[in-house]
């Protein structure tokens, strides 16, 4: 009889040299179809074994799992992962899947947070898909970096904030559509993207800023679209980037551009600024070399 608190799917090593010896025996000689400690019913501690790694080959995360911690299923974990269903976890840590072979992951409708770093260098991961009703707000710094299959990756809408990086380096990602609910948009989230970056037709956004301060040469933003909802530009929030054109939508409440906000944009062609705008930071167009001309709005006071 198995102990009452083995509710995993992946025996973890303490627990497996705690067991009478008979059962230790069992579970090594099949450990495919035997299951994971917790702490507690609801928190999924770090483990890692080499070889068990190599021999799980399916993995059902407990719907009574409410916090995958760090590194759980990273680091060369060939087996495939899902959630029971009605899961109620909410937060999928730090480096959880980093490093592992899963090809598609499903999140459950209950998390709220993906962890920094939590699918980094997937390579093989192609598809992530999100329950209806996501209840998602935040992605931590680099969490899908460096994953290679991924050609697309659509966020619910409720998601608030995207860290740094967050799909740096996922060279099949072509676009990416930033989430409705984003009002304050870190441009450091594209840092090491190559993925033409649109924003979502009905973006709530309302400041654009760069907690970085500048683009690295791969950041490819193509024409971009600033929303109507967008009030105010950051100093440096597109300072290197791969720009062709800005344009202002239709409506647009933006009234102020922060100092070098598009410097050194070498491939910037055309801006259109908005009618409403009254103020232009210092530098805001330094080394745009194919900038030849730009019209500046009437209510610019500075």
């Amino acid at each position: 009889v198995m102990p009452s608190i083995v509710t995993h799917h992946l025996f973890a090593k303490d627990v497996l040299e705690s067991l009478p010896h008979s059962i230790k025996e069992t579970v090594t000689k099949n450990i495919e179809t035997y299951l994971i400690f917790a702490q507690s019913f609801d928190n999924l501690f770090y483990y890692h074994d080499e070889d068990y790694s190599k021999k799980v080959k399916k993995i059902v995360i407990p719907s009574s799992v409410q916090k995958i911690n760090l590194g759980m299923f990273g680091d060369g974990l060939q087996a495939t992962v899902a959630f029971a269903q009605n899961s109620k976890c909410t937060t999928i840590g730090e480096y959880v899947f980093s490093e592992s072979d899963i090809t598609e992951i499903t999140i459950p409708k209950l998390v709220k947070k993906i962890d920094n770093y939590a699918f980094e260098n997937c390579e093989k991961l192609k598809k992530v898909s999100f329950e209806k009703g996501s209840q998602l707000t935040s992605i931590g710094y680099y969490a899908f970096s460096k994953c290679n299959a991924l050609t697309s990756l659509k966020l619910p809408s409720g998601v608030t904030t995207l860290g740094e990086g967050f799909i740096s380096e996922c060279d099949s990602l072509t676009t990416f559509e930033i989430p409705a609910g984003i009002k304050d948009l870190d441009m450091a989230a594209f840092i090491n993207s190559t993925a033409i970056v649109k924003f979502a037709a009905n973006s709530t956004c309302i400041k654009i800023y760069n907690s970085l301060g500048y683009f690295d040469d791969s950041a490819n933003l193509g024409d971009f679209v600033i929303p109507a909802s967008v009030k105010e530009i950051g100093n440096s929030s597109f300072y290197g980037a791969k720009v062709t054109s800005v344009k202002f939508a239709s409506g647009s409440n933006c009234t102020g551009i922060g100092g070098s906000a598009f410097s050194s944009c070498s491939g910037l062609t055309a801006v259109t600024l908005p009618a409403k705008l009254t103020s232009i930071g210092d530098w805001a167009f330094e080394d745009c070399a194919k900038l030849k001309s730009i019209t500046i709005p009437a209510g610019v006071t500075k």
